[in-house]
């Protein structure tokens, strides 16, 4: 049963669907358990409501089922939307797709109805095409209609990253961060995320860990780019004073040397994104992995936090973990 949703949805879109991902979707659509029951009555009661935040580590869950060894990211998301960002995040997927022996899934979403047919979307089937070099043969740009975080977020667990361009971050105001599309998909993405302002050769991470559950997830995912990588790890702590007891860093520390994985730690007083994006460029670093947000949103909305800044300043890629 299994395998015949999984081939019927590859058949249906054109991508190659892997198992772990239509497994995920059956158990959303049809598990007993509370959980999951509760986030599908909330839909149908409150469909404008905010989508189901996913546990912390709830991604690395679906790698215990079989896959190629040592591969994290099998099927890669991009997100097409017809503009120059658009088939920048293409670029990136295909750079990590050399990586990690990755599909490339296209979905460009289209809010009101449409007919595939027209001029403007062969267009754009041509041009994605075109712009594959890495999968063309294998992969298709899917147009579908909805909302567009949603629709992202429900095909982001047939795969194993979203890539996005980076066009409209957060803006630093409580009202612009409320409305904020791109937050509410970080927010409720059940994947790991690659905002892409510019394409990066990704060889030098820079890691910014502060200690939390969030942040651990991201350090979990910076030991496998620089094990399987083979990449530069730089890993940077960001204390607001100098009085803080004991550093995030110890931690880092002691869960890289298990894993035998050479790294730069360095740790920094100030403002936090100011001193993650100063040993950026200090440490000539080209992508940024952070955690996802980590207070709640009532308090991130008011105050605003680190990763909007983040999105803001950073002319580098931003992989997001949680």
């Amino acid at each position: 049963w299994l395998v015949e949703y999984q081939q019927e949805l590859s058949h249906h879109y054109g991508w190659k669907i892997e198992p772990h991902g239509a497994i995920e979707e059956l158990a959303a659509k049809y598990s007993k358990r509370f959980h999951r029951r509760w986030q599908r009555l909330k839909s149908r009661l409150f469909p404008f409501a905010s989508q189901q935040t996913p546990n912390i580590g709830s991604w690395r869950e679906t790698h215990l089922v079989p896959r190629k060894e040592g591969q994290i990211f099998s099927s890669i998301l991009v997100a097409i939307n017809g503009l120059e960002g658009g088939w920048q995040a293409l670029k990136q997927a295909q750079i990590i797709a050399q990586y990690e022996d990755s599909t490339i899934n296209g979905l460009h979403v289209v809010t009101d109805s449409f007919d595939p047919s027209e001029p403007k979307f062969r267009e754009l089937q041509n041009q994605y095409r075109e712009s594959n070099t890495i999968d063309a043969s294998s992969s298709t740009l899917i147009f579908e209609q909805g909302e567009v975080v949603r629709l992202l977020n429900q095909r982001s667990l047939w795969n194993d990253l979203l890539i996005f361009s980076l066009e409209h971050p957060p803006e630093d105001k409580p009202v612009s961060r409320l409305r904020s599309n791109l937050r509410s998909m970080i927010q409720t993405c059940p994947r790991p995320m690659l905002a892409v302002p510019s394409p990066s050769p990704m060889k030098h991470a820079l890691l910014a860990f502060d200690g939390s559950p969030k942040a651990t997830e991201a350090l979990f995912l910076a030991a496998y780019l620089a094990e399987k990588w083979r990449i530069q790890l730089t890993v940077v702590s960001a204390l607001e004073d100098s009085q803080t007891k004991s550093s995030p860093l110890t931690q880092a520390r002691k869960y890289l040397e298990t894993r035998e994985i050479q790294a730069n730690l360095t740790e920094q007083i100030g403002p936090p994104s100011d001193m993650i994006l100063q040993t950026m460029k200090e440490q000539k670093c080209d992508f940024i992995i952070v955690g996802g947000y980590g207070y709640s949103p009532v308090v991130e909305v008011l105050l605003g936090s680190t990763l909007d800044a983040l999105l803001r300043l950073s002319i580098k890629p931003i992989l997001i973990c949680h």
